[in-house]
């Protein structure tokens, strides 16, 4: 009696886990955030998550990303309590190894952006958060300025933030340390990275590259916030120095200036 042949099904493939997850954060963003998603959509890379966090939008931003998106894009449109409550549901989505905030508006540099960064990530794995430089363009003037990657040191630090749309971040960070403080308004970023530096000893890595161009206007620079991100900012410093520390920087800081480096 002859013996069919076995007809078990093949076995299942795991997926494999994107190694970066872009999250983008927008509201009312039609005009630019079409730039944005054309950017991601052209990299040369294929391990990417990208994810778009819409304020509940009221112009046409959700056709544009579906429209330019197709399927690739998980887009989640419902209304937030702010910028970081947005950034801190995208972070819950995110299954990438490493996560980029890229604005509406913000852009990646070229089409082998993801791919080169990731290549520079893997020559110098032990960190836990890698940066770069960007670009600042300002489409009122059509001038722009090169925003190197600063060293993570306690002054500069104190001085100010990293570049955010050039920060690749370990995703499991924010569960061993905690996502953004949604009590922050306009500075979140800036507090979370004296977290991750000051309180948690993160190691910080910097690249020696540009990864991102950051278009001027919105909340941040257009000047209407400045005196909120000034408090946001004293808040946070407030936050992780101590008073000592605050007048040594500060002394620091002048110092460096009067010798201009």
């Amino acid at each position: 009696m002859a013996h069919s042949a076995s007809t078990s099904p093949p076995p299942v493939e795991a997926a494999v886990s994107p190694r970066l997850s872009i999250i983008t954060v927008c509201k009312n963003a039609e005009s630019v955030i079409g730039s944005t998603i054309t950017s991601v959509m052209e990299q040369s890379s294929s391990s990417i998550q990208f994810l778009i966090l819409d304020g509940a939008s009221t112009d046409e931003t959700t056709s544009v990303i579906r429209q330019l998106g197709k399927d690739s894009i998980e887009l989640i449109s419902e209304p937030d309590n702010g910028i970081y409550h947005a950034m801190n549901k995208g972070i819950q989505h995110a299954s990438g190894e490493f996560l980029l905030f890229l604005n509406a508006g913000d852009t990646l540099l070229h089409t082998q952006t993801v791919e080169s960064l990731l290549r520079a990530i893997d020559r110098a794995p032990y960190a836990d958060v890698y940066h770069a430089a960007v670009v600042w363009f300002d489409p009122r003037t059509g001038r722009s300025r090169y925003k190197p990657a600063l060293r993570d040191s306690n002054t500069n630090l104190f001085r100010g933030s990293l570049n955010h749309q050039a920060m690749f971040i370990r995703r499991e960070l924010f569960e061993r340390f905690g996502a953004y403080d949604e009590s922050f308004r306009l500075a979140g970023d800036y507090e979370w990275v004296l977290r991750a530096k000051r309180k948690h000893q993160c190691r910080f890595e910097r690249l020696n590259a540009c990864s991102s161009v950051f278009l001027l206007g919105g909340q941040s620079t257009s000047g209407e916030h400045d005196e909120l991100i000034r408090s946001e900012c004293k808040r946070s410093r407030d936050m992780y120095y101590g008073s000592w520390d605050k007048i040594k920087y500060r002394i620091l800081i002048r110092v460096r200036k009067i010798l201009g480096i």
